[in-house]
C-alpha cells in the first residue's frame, strides 16, 4: 500500500491507527488480568492495581508476567532504595533476558554506556548528561533512542525518562558493566544538591555509598518528608545511615514532628527536647527557637494553652531579629493559642501583626486558623465560604494529620451550627474515613464527635445513634489520654440526656464539660459549655437552674465576641420566660433576641434543629403568639436601641490592695460613686458573697448608733445608689443584673460579668498545688500569674469581722504562694530568685519564719557564708523585739548544719 493511500483512508476514517496508548491496559483491564492469572476475583485491592499500573504503565507482557506471581511485593514497587533483591527469584527474568539479548546487544558501545548512564537519573535531557556525565553526544543518543522506541517517553519541559521497568532493567544492567558507577551516582547527587533538589540528591549519594553527603541532605529534607506525609520513606532512609549520625537536631526535629502527628505526644516532646540540647551546645539559637516552638505546638494540638504560650514566648524571644518569617509563623501560633482561649479579638489584632511583621504570610493561612476565628466569633457562613474557597477540604492521604483543624471537622461544625443535619453528617463520616487513612485517631474521636452532634436533633432511633458516635468518640479519647477531648463528647452526651429527661445526668455532664473548659481557659467553649447546660435545664423544665447558666453564657459570648451564640442564648431564654408564664421578663428577652436576630440574620434557629437552638424541635408557634399578645410584633427600633444590652460588658472589681471598680472596662471614680455608703454595700457584699448579705446585719455594721426606722432609710437609698451606679441604663423598677435578693438576703450575682480577682487568685493558687503534686511545669507560671493579682491585702480599708476573716486567709495563701515559688526556684538552681520571694515575704511581715529559713538555704547555694550568718541573725534580732522569743528548732537546727557544711 502506498503511502496516498495511507493518508487517503486516514481522512475518510477507513484506518485504525494503534498505537502505544491503544496497546496499553487500563486499570480496569489491568485488574481483570490479575484475578484470571493469580487468586480470583478481589484478590488485588484497588492500591495494588494503581501500583501496578504505575510500575507497568500499561505493558500487557509485564502485567501477565505479574499475574503469574501473586506473591509479589506490590507494596515495593516503584521504591526509591529498589535493589532488585524482589525479582531474583525469576519473575521478570525472561523479559529481561528479553530485553539484554534483542535490545541491549543491538546497541553500538556509545548508544549502551549512554543507555546505561542515563538510566541513573529519573529524568533527563541532553544538558543534564553533559553536565553530570560530560557526554557531549547526548542530544544525538536521545534522539536515536527515541527513533528506534526504547521505551523512551517524553515529560514536560523538555525531560525525557524510561519505561519504568526498563529503567529497572537499564540499572542493573549498569551495576555490572560500569567501572564507575558510584562515581557517576556522587556526581549526579552534587548536581542536584547544587540545583536544591535534596531529595535527588540524596537517593544518588545513598546509592554510592556516600554517607557524610546523604546526612546533610537527609537534614534537609527530613521535615519535608514528615509534612507530605512520607514518614516511612524517612525511616527507610534512616537504615541506610549509621545510629549516631541520627543524632542530627533536624533529623531528631523531624522524628519528633512524626511523633507528634501519631499523638504519641510525650515521645515528641523528649525529641523535642533532646534537640533542644544539641543546638545549645552548638550555640544554634535558630535551632533552639524551633524545638521550642515545635514543643508549643504540642500543647497547641492537646488545647494546653497556658504551657503553649509559655513555651511559644520562649521560642520568640530566642529566635535572631533578622529571621522575620519564622517571626511571623511565631505569632500566627500564639494567634492560634489565643483562639483556643476564646480570645478572638485579641488573635485577630497577632494575625495583622504577623501580616506587617513579614508581608507573605498575609496570603497564608495555616492550619484554618481565620476558618475557626470566624466559627468563634458566630460567623459559620462566612467559615463555610473561605473553606469551600481553599483546596485542602478534601486532600489525599499523603499528607500529614491536621488534628482538630481539619477542614472536614470544622465544616461539620459550621453545619451543625447552622442546622444543616445532611451536609453536617456527609463531613463527618468523610473526616473519619480521611483520619482512618491518615492512621490519626484524633481525627476519627472529632469526626464521631461531630456526626454524633450531627445525629442529636433527629428521631429517636437517629438519636441512639448519636450515643453510639459518642461512645466510640469516648473510646478513642480514652486511648490518647487527652481531659481537654472529652469537652465537646461531654456537651453531647449532655444534651442527649437532656433530650431524654435525664436531668441530673445530663447536669452532672454539664458541669464536668464547663470545669474542662475553665480549666483549660477556653472562654468560648465555656460559652458553649454553659449555654448547653442551659439548654438542658429548659429541656428537663428546670427553668429557674437554666436562667443563670444562660446569663453566663450570653456574658462570655460576648466577651468572646461570638453574636450567634448570644443570639442563641437569647432564644433560650425567651422559650425558658414563655413556659413560665413570666410577660414582664419575656418583653425584655424578646426585644433582645429580635435585635440580635436581625442583626446576625439568625432566623435558623427558630425551625432548624441546630446545636445551639432549636435542638428539640419546638414549635415556635408558642413564641409568635406570646410576642403578639403583648403587642411585640416588629420591636420599635426606639425601644430596642434605648435598652440596656441583656449581656452587657459587666463589671471588674479589685479588692486586692485599692478597692476598685470598672464598669464596661471604664472605672468608676469618687464622684460618680457620690455616696461612700454606697461603696461600703458593696464591699459588704463582697465579703457575704458565699452566704449573701442579710439587710439588718448590713444596717448593724454600716450604722450602729442609728435607729432600726433611720437605718433602713439610709441603706435603702445607699442600696438605690449602687444599683444606679452599677447599672445606669436600668429601667424603672427593672431588677438589677449584678444585685440579686431573695427576701431580705443580698447577693453578688456571680452568673452574669463580673470579674473578682481574690476568687481568680485563689483558683490559680489552688490549681498550681494540684499540678505541683504531679511536678508539672505549669504549676510555677500559675503561681506567678497569681502573686502578680496580688496587690496587696484584701479590702484594706474594711473593717468588719467578715472583710476581717477574708483578708487574714487570703494572706496565708499569698503567702504559701511566695514559698512555693522560692522552693521551685531553689530546686531549678535560681537561687537570687529565690531570695527575691523570700524577701518578698517578709516585707509584708517580717517574723515569718519559713522566708528566713529559704534564704539560709539560698546563701548556703551561693556560699555566700556572711550573708548566711546575717540573715540568722536579722532573724533572731526580729523575733527577739517582735515576739520576745527565739527561732523555732527547725531554724536553729538549720543554721548549725548549714554553718557545719
Amino acid at each position: 500500500m502506498s503511502l496516498k493511500e495511507v493518508q487517503r483512508l486516514m481522512i475518510t476514517g477507513c484506518l485504525l491507527s494503534l498505537g502505544t496508548r491503544q496497546l496499553s491496559f487500563d486499570r480496569e483491564e489491568i485488574r481483570r488480568c490479575l484475578e484470571e492469572t493469580a487468586a480470583g476475583e478481589g484478590a488485588y485491592t484497588a492500591e495494588d492495581v494503581e501500583r501496578v499500573y504505575s510500575f507497568t504503565e500499561g505493558w500487557a507482557m509485564a502485567v501477565k508476567m505479574m499475574g503469574n506471581y501473586r506473591q509479589l511485593p506490590v507494596s515495593r514497587l516503584m521504591d526509591p532504595f529498589g535493589d532488585g533483591e524482589e525479582w531474583e527469584d525469576g519473575r521478570l527474568d525472561a523479559l529481561f533476558q528479553y530485553l539484554a539479548r534483542d535490545i541491549l546487544a543491538g546497541q553500538s558501545q556509545d548508544m549502551k554506556e549512554f543507555l546505561l548512564r542515563s538510566a541513573l537519573l529519573d529524568l533527563f535531557n541532553s544538558r543534564l548528561c553533559r553536565d553530570i556525565f560530560g557526554d557531549a553526544a547526548a542530544g544525538r543518543h536521545i534522539d536515536a533512542a527515541r527513533r528506534q522506541g526504547l521505551f523512551v517517553v517524553e515529560t514536560s519541559l523538555g525531560f525525557y525518562r524510561y519505561h519504568h521497568l526498563f529503567q529497572e532493567f537499564l540499572r542493573r544492567e549498569a551495576e555490572k558493566y560500569l567501572e564507575n558507577i558510584s562515581e557517576l551516582q556522587r556526581r549526579a547527587g552534587s548536581y542536584y544538591r547544587k540545583q536544591g533538589d535534596n531529595e535527588a540528591a540524596l537517593r544518588q549519594f545513598v546509592q554510592a555509598g556516600c554517607w557524610e553527603e546523604a546526612r546533610q541532605c537527609l537534614g534537609s529534607l527530613a521535615l519535608e518528608l514528615i509534612y507530605s506525609g512520607r514518614s516511612r520513606l524517612l525511616a527507610r532512609y534512616l537504615e541506610y545511615l549509621p545510629l549516631d549520625w541520627r543524632e542530627s537536631p533536624d533529623i531528631l526535629l523531624a522524628l519528633g514532628e512524626e511523633e507528634r502527628y501519631s499523638n504519641n505526644y510525650q515521645q515528641a516532646l523528649l525529641l523535642y527536647k533532646r534537640t533542644a540540647q544539641l543546638c545549645r551546645k552548638e550555640d544554634n539559637a535558630a535551632g533552639v527557637s524551633r524545638a521550642y516552638r515545635h514543643m508549643a505546638e504540642v500543647y497547641l494540638d492537646t488545647i494546653q494553652p497556658l504551657e503553649a504560650q509559655l513555651l511559644l514566648r520562649r521560642s520568640y524571644k530566642v529566635l535572631p531579629a533578622s529571621m522575620k518569617k519564622d517571626k511571623a509563623e511565631l505569632l500566627e501560633l500564639m494567634t492560634e493559642n489565643l483562639v483556643n482561649q476564646g480570645r478572638t479579638r485579641q488573635a485577630q489584632r497577632y494575625l495583622r501583626l504577623a501580616s506587617r511583621v513579614y508581608y507573605p504570610f498575609a496570603l497564608q493561612d495555616r492550619n484554618n486558623l481565620r476558618a475557626r476565628i470566624l466559627v468563634r466569633t458566630g460567623q459559620p457562613h462566612r467559615a463555610l465560604q473561605l473553606l469551600r474557597g481553599k483546596d485542602n477540604v478534601r486532600q489525599s492521604a499523603e499528607r500529614i494529620s491536621y488534628s482538630f483543624r481539619e477542614s472536614l471537622l470544622i465544616i461539620s461544625l459550621c453545619h451543625v451550627y447552622l442546622g444543616q443535619r445532611e451536609p453536617a453528617l456527609v463531613a463527618a463520616r468523610e473526616a473519619v474515613a480521611a483520619g482512618e487513612k491518615l492512621r490519626s485517631p484524633f481525627v476519627i474521636m472529632m469526626g464521631y464527635v461531630r456526626m454524633g452532634h450531627g445525629l442529636l436533633g433527629a428521631g429517636e432511633e437517629e438519636r441512639q445513634a448519636a450515643w453510639d458516635a459518642y461512645e466510640k468518640a469516648t473510646l478513642l479519647s480514652r486511648e490518647l489520654n487527652i481531659v481537654r477531648l472529652q469537652g465537646e463528647i461531654l456537651q453531647g452526651k449532655g444534651l442527649w440526656h437532656a433530650l431524654r429527661g435525664n436531668w441530673p445526668v445530663a447536669l452532672e455532664c454539664g458541669q464536668e464539660c464547663i470545669s474542662i473548659a475553665e480549666r483549660f481557659r477556653d472562654w468560648w467553649f465555656a460559652a458553649v459549655a454553659w449555654h448547653s447546660l442551659g439548654m438542658s435545664a429548659v429541656l428537663c423544665n428546670c427553668y429557674q437552674e437554666a436562667e443563670g447558666y444562660l446569663q453566663r453564657a450570653g456574658q462570655l459570648f460576648a466577651r468572646c465576641g461570638d453574636d450567634l451564640g448570644r443570639t442563641a442564648s437569647a432564644w433560650w431564654d425567651c422559650w425558658r420566660l414563655l413556659q413560665q408564664e413570666n410577660d414582664g421578663q419575656f418583653r425584655q428577652a424578646y426585644y433582645e433576641y429580635s435585635r440580635l436576630c436581625r442583626e446576625n440574620q439568625a432566623y435558623f434557629l427558630n425551625d432548624q434543629p441546630s446545636l445551639l437552638g432549636n435542638i428539640g424541635g419546638f414549635s415556635v408557634l408558642g413564641l409568635e403568639e406570646q410576642a403578639k399578645r403583648l403587642k411585640l410584633d416588629g420591636a420599635p427600633a426606639e425601644l430596642i436601641a434605648g435598652r440596656t444590652p441583656l449581656f452587657a460588658e459587666g463589671l471588674k472589681i479589685q479588692t486586692l490592695g485599692s478597692f476598685r471598680v470598672w464598669r464596661n472596662e471604664c472605672e468608676i471614680t469618687g464622684s460618680q460613686w457620690r455616696r461612700e455608703s454606697s461603696r461600703q454595700l458593696l464591699r459588704l457584699l463582697l465579703s457575704h458573697r458565699q452566704c449573701g448579705l442579710h439587710k439588718e446585719i448590713a444596717m448593724v455594721q454600716m450604722w450602729p448608733e442609728d435607729d432600726f426606722a433611720s437605718a433602713n432609710t439610709r441603706f435603702k437609698v445607699a442600696l438605690s445608689n449602687l444599683l444606679n451606679v452599677l447599672d445606669p441604663g436600668r429601667g424603672p423598677r427593672t431588677p438589677s443584673r449584678f444585685i440579686i435578693r431573695k427576701g431580705s438576703t443580698y447577693w453578688l450575682n456571680e452568673a452574669v460579668n463580673i470579674e473578682l480577682d481574690a476568687p481568680r487568685f485563689e483558683q490559680l493558687v489552688g490549681e498550681a498545688v494540684i499540678l505541683l503534686k504531679g511536678k508539672n511545669p505549669t504549676a510555677e507560671t500559675l503561681l506567678r500569674e497569681a502573686v502578680a493579682l496580688y496587690q496587696g491585702d484584701y479590702l484594706e480599708e474594711a473593717a468588719d469581722e467578715s472583710s476581717f476573716a477574708e483578708r487574714e486567709r487570703l494572706r496565708k495563701l499569698y503567702f504559701r504562694a511566695l514559698e512555693y515559688l522560692s522552693r521551685l526556684c531553689i530546686r531549678k538552681g535560681n537561687y537570687d530568685e529565690g531570695l527575691h520571694w523570700a524577701e518578698a515575704m517578709l516585707s509584708r511581715d517580717n517574723c515569718w519564719e519559713r522566708a528566713y529559713q529559704l534564704q539560709l538555704l539560698c546563701y548556703h547555694h551561693l556560699q555566700n557564708q556572711v550573708m548566711l550568718v546575717r540573715t540568722y541573725q536579722r532573724c533572731c534580732s526580729v523575733f527577739a523585739q517582735e515576739l520576745g522569743i527565739r527561732p523555732s528548732s527547725g531554724t536553729r537546727e538549720l543554721y548549725e548544719r548549714l554553718t557545719e557544711s
